[in-house]
């Protein structure tokens, strides 16, 4: 069988000719890949963003979690509707937690009410596990007889563990 590099179908979606512009503009075309392999593949990116000086180091993860977090926000800033009603709920809750005004109003009324409900659902939730508790109880001091556990159907076993069966 010859040894035959096939043609490469090269993608033309958008997608595609934007992962190929930030590999490109990653790499560092000046440098020999023998030589140095990460300065080329990458000396580019490393020199063009340098470490914040909050962090010990800077990866393109980071730099592209920073990119989502910026689209994220532009998103459920935008005062336009989407298709989607889980991501308009999104925003609605984004934008009830960014109104400050409103927070600073409200002085903690909501949160006071909300653990109001809480601790009437932990009363209700503390009463079913005690009842459950105590039925579980009642049912396993019924089976106890003698100090140890006695189970329908079953009755101490007279052979001993040197008897062969």
């Amino acid at each position: 069988m010859p040894n035959k590099v096939k043609d490469l179908e090269v993608g033309t979606s958008p997608g595609y000719i934007k992962a190929a512009y930030y590999l490109l503009s990653s790499m560092n075309q000046t440098v020999n890949p023998c030589d140095d392999f990460f300065e080329y593949a990458c000396g580019r990116w490393v020199s063009e963003h340098p470490i914040p000086s909050d962090l010990g180091a800077y990866e393109v993860s980071a730099s592209i979690r920073e990119k989502v977090a910026l689209k994220m926000k532009e998103l459920y800033d935008s005062k336009q509707s989407t298709t989607s009603k889980a991501m308009d709920t999104v925003k609605t809750i984004y934008k009830t937690c960014m109104d400050t005004n409103r927070l600073q109003n409200m002085q903690g009324r909501e949160i006071a009410e909300a653990i109001e409900k809480l601790q009437f659902l932990n009363l209700i939730l503390a009463k079913i596990c005690i009842t459950i508790l105590y039925n579980y109880m009642k049912f396993f001091s019924s089976t106890l007889v003698h100090g140890q556990w006695y189970m329908e159907g079953s009755g101490p076993k007279t052979k001993s563990i040197s008897q062969k069966t």
